[in-house]
């Protein structure tokens, strides 16, 4: 605990801070579609697969509506970022953007897409999440660390020295 400064108990965290972003494990909006358009097939579509298929996508939500627990995956607040530890509901972590080396997409071997946030003295954070919308709030907070970004730009100081 002593070597990562990062690392903090969720147990200390200001139940009354203000979060300007934060990002939920379930998606709502996406389980609701599913539930309509499997509401639609059977009612709509006369055909057995199709009323097979609407079962099928009016069960798959409402297991994830009411039997995964949804969990805060991070919050931020402009100044500081709190990234929840999956493993361990206690921890998390807290940095700001300063900290923040890179960040940006990447795969894991199972090639599954995750937000991965380098920090100073060597300490990553990891995401499970492909949502747009972290990476359009963290571009909204410091552009210039995106890791396509720091690529392009060392991509273009490359091919001015060529010149």
């Amino acid at each position: 605990m002593d070597e990562n400064r990062y690392l903090i108990h969720t147990a200390d965290l200001d139940p009354d801070r203000k979060v300007s972003y934060r990002l939920h494990l379930k998606d709502s909006i996406k389980s609701l579609f599913f539930l309509i358009a499997g509401i639609l097939c059977i009612l709509f579509v006369p055909h057995l697969l199709a009323r097979i298929l609407g079962g099928i996508l009016i069960l798959l939500p409402l297991v994830n509506l009411f039997v995964i627990k949804d969990r805060i995956l991070l919050e931020g607040n402009g100044s500081e970022v709190i990234a929840y530890d999956l493993s361990d509901p206690d921890l998390a972590f807290r940095f700001t953007f300063d900290d923040v080396l890179s960040y940006g997409f990447d795969k894991n071997q199972l090639n599954q897409e995750y937000f991965r946030i380098d920090l100073k003295e060597d300490v990553t954070v990891v995401v499970p999440t492909n949502k747009s919308s972290l990476l359009s709030y963290f571009r909204k907070e410091a552009p210039e660390k995106e890791r396509l970004t720091q690529l392009r730009q060392r991509f273009q100081e490359k091919m001015k020295k060529k010149k």
